[in-house]
Parts: structure tokens; sequence; C-alpha cells
């Protein structure tokens, strides 16, 4: 960075850490009241996650039937800080059907599974199902929700 993208006395931050350092418009002065961040979260920087944010499903169609072909739905956790989560998934009319993650302290990344198990202990039906994540970063008191549909079928 240049000395003319801050103020004299206060250190600079990124404000996107995956956009580019070079760019004068992805830096910032630091607006905490000592005036400067080493060693600490950035009092700027902000995450614009992509499509499903944080959340990654793999494979988005998935089959829970014992043939060992995608029989389990894996959940990837892409937090920026960390965060304590909560992972649910929900069916298209908004029901809570299972809890995957309930209040786990997620560093940066954690990956869980869905075997198409409810809570009640039977499995979920063919259909489409939303999984939430909602996440509260340890050093900001706003939640992130980030959701992504999934579809659950019999071969």
């Amino acid at each position: 960075y240049r000395n003319a993208w801050g103020e004299p006395g206060c250190s600079v931050e990124r404000i996107e850490p995956q956009a580019r350092s070079a760019s004068p418009s992805n830096w910032s002065p630091h607006y905490g009241k000592d005036g400067s961040s080493p060693g600490r979260a950035n009092s700027v920087s902000v995450m614009f996650p992509g499509p499903g944010g944080y959340l990654k499903l793999k494979p988005r169609t998935f089959s829970p039937d014992g043939d060992g072909i995608d029989d389990v739905l894996s959940v990837s956790i892409d937090m920026p800080a960390p965060a304590v989560v909560r992972l649910r998934v929900f069916d298209i009319n908004g029901r809570p059907l299972a809890t995957l993650l309930d209040g786990d302290l997620i560093e940066e990344r954690r990956i869980t599974f869905w075997d198409g198990g409810l809570e009640d202990g039977d499995v979920a039906p063919i259909g489409v199902y939303v999984v939430l994540l909602e996440a509260r970063p340890l050093e900001e008191g706003r939640t992130i929700h980030s959701k992504l549909p999934v579809v659950l079928l019999r071969r």
C-alpha cells in the first residue's frame, strides 16, 4: 500500500481480503480508538461470499439408498473468522427436519454430513430441501445466514 491511502498516525486495513491488494479502493484507515490493528481483526474488513455464501454442498443431488453412490450429502462451512454455528435442514414448506450442528464453534472450516435422516429417526422422502447455516462470529454481534437447496432422490 502507499502512504497516501491512509491518514497520518493510523494504520490502513484491507476492506475485502480476496480483492486485489494493489487497489487503493480496497484500503481504509483503521477505525479503532487506538489507531492501529496489528494482531486484531480489521475494523473495516468485509467478505463478500459467492453463491451459497459460506456454505457448500456436494453433491447437490444425493440418494441415501445404501448403494455406495452419493449416499451422503457433504456440507462444508467456510467462515472468515471463528463463529458459533447452527446448521439445519428444512423442507420446502419451511419446517425444520434435522439439526446437523447446534452451537458448535467453528474456527475456519468444518465439514459435516447429512445421510437423509430426520430427527424423529425416519429417513427423509424424495424431495427438495434447504440447508440453512446461521453463524454468529465471536467478534461481532450480527448473525450470518446462508442457505442452499439440495435434492434427495432414490435410485
